[in-house]
């Protein structure tokens, strides 16, 4: 058993190990971001296993709003809990706790959404996005209205307060100047908020926005920062309409190259078909066996000499006849030409064997000659000195043989 004095010591030690004091959080700071509200502290991360506990406080009451293990919380969900939380005046206090054992709580900067309420840090909203479109007097103004742009801030709206925002617009000359301010206010029903907004001419159109959400009786101010500068776009309808005129031009441009290339296969045809007679009318000479004449090759008159096996007087008449040249009838068929079809092919084939003129009527073994003719130009004209006379046989058929000679 312990003396009474050991005891005493005991009672002592042990009282002093529990009086050790828990160290409390520093540098407690409420920021603010937009809609999202958040404190932050610094603590030691030597110490042991430590829980933290957050209370906010306001102009007239205290709630804790949550524990954590972290160095952070999101105060948000309490913040936008009612029009009365976010336009209070409001501090938050950590406190540290480890077992039974608790830190002395503290406090962080004061902050509130409410511009008339005197705080270490201002809240505020950001301006929502703004369209500004030009149009001829100037410029339409438009955004959507902040009481219903912001989910947090519109479930906490009493319609029957009938919040009002108010804005101004500035229209803006450089980056520094501005020409006008226009102010006007847009009702809670209000889904987006809208302004024209005039220019004056040859002006940049530019603008800047703020505003500020008031109640009915405009007080307890929520503010919503000024945008930076914003200038005017050319509206959708002007993109529509010239973006149309393009493909309109486009269009006409395929047509007409369609039509061009068209009318250039059409006129080639054309063509085409005007030149198919001539070009059978020397495949008919072809297929008798005779040959045709061939483009710009220029031909003189020729002197056939005939040999067969008649009597020796049609021989003697042959021969002297061979010294004559033929008849102009015979050399120049295309005078003829124009009578019939049947008459043509006569004149450019000659006479077809089995078919007899005045002269062999009495004797078959007279055949038919096809010769190359010419035009009487080309017999007037002056003969080269390279050019030579040149034997053509002709093969009559029975053993017939003509002799042609071509200039």
């Amino acid at each position: 058993m312990l003396p009474d004095g050991a005891f005493t010591v005991l009672l002592l030690l042990v009282g002093g190990v529990s009086a050790v004091p828990v160290p409390p959080p520093r540098n407690v700071h409420v920021s603010c971001q937009n809609a999202k509200v958040s404190v932050s502290w610094d603590y030691s991360k030597q110490q042991p296993h430590t829980i933290f506990r957050i209370n906010i406080s306001g102009s007239s009451e205290n709630w804790e709003v949550g524990r954590t293990t972290d160095h952070h919380f999101d105060l948000s969900h309490f913040v936008w809990k009612s029009e009365e939380n976010y336009k209070d005046f409001l501090y938050v206090t950590v406190t540290a706790i480890q077992g039974d054992s608790q830190s002395e709580g503290v406090q962080s900067n004061s902050f509130s959404f409410n511009y008339l309420k005197t705080v270490d840090t201002q809240c505020s909203l950001d301006f929502p996005p703004v369209d500004v479109k030009e149009d001829e007097s100037g410029a339409t103004v438009s955004f959507p209205n902040p009481v219903h742009f912001y989910k947090e801030l519109e479930q906490t709206v009493n319609p029957n307060a009938a919040p009002v925002f108010q804005y101004i617009v500035s229209s803006v000359k450089n980056r520094t100047a501005y020409i006008r301010q226009f102010e006007e206010n847009c009702m809670e029903r209000v889904d987006t908020c809208k302004l024209d907004v005039p220019f004056p001419e040859g002006v940049k159109k530019c603008v800047r926005l703020k505003g500020t959400l008031f109640d009915s009786n405009f007080v307890n101010q929520l503010v919503v920062r000024e945008t930076a500068e914003i200038c005017a776009h050319v509206s959708t309808e002007v993109h529509v309409a010239i973006v149309t005129v393009i493909l309109f031009c486009v269009l006409v441009f395929i047509i007409i190259v369609v039509v061009v290339y068209i009318c250039k296969s059409n006129a080639w045809t054309m063509h085409v078909h005007k030149k198919e007679p001539e070009a059978l009318r020397w495949d008919h000479w072809q297929e008798n066996g005779c040959r045709y004449p061939v483009h710009n090759e220029v031909f003189s008159k020729v002197y056939v000499q005939k040999r067969s096996s008649v009597s020796s007087e049609d021989d003697r008449d042959s021969k002297a006849g061979s010294d004559q040249p033929l008849s102009d009838s015979f050399l120049y068929p295309d005078r003829r030409l124009s009578e019939s079809s049947n008459q043509e092919l006569e004149d450019a084939e000659m006479i077809p064997e089995g078919s007899g003129t005045d002269n062999d009527s009495a004797d078959d073994s007279v055949k038919t000659e096809c010769v190359s003719l010419g035009s009487e130009e080309d017999e007037q004209e002056s003969v080269s000195p390279y050019d030579s006379p040149q034997a053509v046989m002709l093969d009559l058929g029975d053993g017939d043989m003509v002799t042609g000679y071509k200039g």
